[in-house]
């Protein structure tokens, strides 16, 4: 299938953000490295006040079509833990946002409204899974428990990476986004009913996660 032009610019252009910084990369840095005209450029994106809302438009396309999925399709522990590093791998690839998520909201102020509702998704989408979680009898929790475990998930979700990236720089992606929800799931763990089984479960599909090492040791967690 032939992408478009107006297309593989925005595609060029969230990978140099994400590479370089957007603040580091200028429209014709874009140009350059699709081997395109500024002029060609510019008739699709006249300057980044453009391009980076039709970017926003993209990661709202790839993150919403997760947290609006069905969770009833979630049924073991493994599906849940794919639909986790699904998230994080889909805010991995628009990194940029969140690695300058301040100041492209105070540029523009309806990017910054965007950027709260995709917030308030997250939260009402983590809240589901909890609340799912509970009819099943699997976890208990009182109203201000849920609220504040709601704001801790959330808050490692949006910034796990970030942390990651500084904590663990030479890190596989694929172990990092592993590792992110491995922190999410010890996090649930404290309010399971069977705490001791669910955290022995869960440690043990991380580890299977990993790439065994030559020792034969793997990845810490």
């Amino acid at each position: 299938m032939v992408v478009r032009t107006r297309d593989r610019i925005a595609l060029t252009a969230r990978e140099l953000f994400n590479l370089e910084g957007e603040q580091n990369v200028a429209m014709v840095d874009i140009a350059m490295a699709m081997d395109i005209s500024p002029g060609n450029l510019y008739y699709h994106y006249r300057g980044k006040e453009q391009l980076i809302p039709a970017l926003v438009d993209l990661f709202e396309r790839e993150i919403e079509q997760l947290l609006h999925a069905p969770l009833d399709n979630l049924d073991s522990l493994g599906d849940h833990w794919s639909y986790l590093y699904l998230l994080l791998e889909a805010i991995h690839n628009n990194r940029f946002i969140y690695n300058n998520l301040t100041d492209i909201s105070q540029r523009d102020k309806s990017l910054a409204r965007r950027f709260a509702r995709t917030l308030a998704l997250k939260r009402k989408t983590v809240g589901a899974l909890c609340t799912k979680l509970s009819k099943q009898g699997h976890i208990t929790l009182d109203a201000p428990s849920r609220d504040n475990l709601l704001d801790t998930l959330v808050l490692t979700l949006t910034y796990w990476l970030n942390y990651a990236a500084l904590q663990y720089p030479n890190e596989d992606l694929s172990i990092r986004l592993h590792r992110g929800v491995y922190r999410l799931a010890t996090l649930l763990a404290p309010y399971m009913n069977d705490r001791q089984a669910f955290a022995e479960h869960c440690r043990l599909l991380y580890q299977s996660q990993l790439p065994i090492k030559p020792t034969g040791a793997i990845a810490p967690a």
